[in-house]
């Protein structure tokens, strides 16, 4: 199963004491040098760098036309980290991209990619018994300084009975649904070759099951 994940979900994670799960449910990661750049490099001593930087499990990899990156900002306004995220998930062929960010969710969408974000995630350690607290996870994020969106909160919150001060659930499973099964069909999709349009193509999916989640203030 290959996985790529962009800097903000490694960031958040890291806040809680969580990012080792990521293991646990991925057995490893892919990042872009852009991606390590910000969080190991620019983000020395912050949430997130000790924690790349030690873990074993975690590849770096650099795309293979950087000039792709620059031709996509210009085109979508996305960050650095957002865009070599894609682009090397494209060149990999990855069966799950791991983003927060509501455009580059939505930019991953229309290339076929299964998304997954930080909520996603913490909601699957809880259904795997990695983590036993997933109201308490989501409110350590909170106090963080994490955005998390109130419509997949309350979904989220909807599979430990109804979470007080979180407000009321609103429609079951949340984002995460889908965790399981992607991982499952992960070794049956390597090698196919993808039927979207290029990168550089293509065009923005509309979804009314993403969010924005903005990056994480460090």
């Amino acid at each position: 199963m290959t996985v790529v994940s962009n800097s903000s979900p490694l960031i958040s994670l890291a806040k809680i004491e969580s990012f080792d799960h990521l293991q646990k449910l991925y057995g490893s990661l892919t990042i872009s040098v852009e991606v390590y750049a910000e969080v190991v490099v620019s983000g020395a001593g912050l949430p997130g760098s000790s924690e790349v930087l030690g873990s074993s499990w975690v590849q770096v990899r650099q795309v293979k036309r950087p000039d792709e990156i620059t031709a996509a900002q210009e085109r979508f306004g996305l960050g650095m980290g957002e865009l070599s995220t894609l682009i090397l998930a494209k060149e990999l062929r990855a069966d799950v991209v791991i983003l927060d960010d509501l455009r580059a969710r939505k930019l991953a969408q229309g290339e076929g990619f299964r998304v997954h974000g930080t909520m996603a995630i913490l909601e699957a350690c809880f259904r795997k018994g990695l983590l036993v607290d997933l109201r308490g996870a989501y409110e350590r994020l909170l106090k963080r300084g994490v955005f998390l969106n109130r419509d997949l909160l309350n979904r989220s919150s909807s599979i430990v009975q109804t979470a007080p001060g979180l407000g009321n659930p609103l429609s079951p499973p949340s984002e995460a649904y889908a965790f399981d099964r992607a991982k499952r069909e992960g070794s049956k999709r390597k090698g196919k070759l993808r039927r979207a349009r290029p990168f550089l193509q293509g065009e923005l999916m509309t979804s009314g099951e993403v969010r924005e989640e903005p990056r994480p203030r460090r």
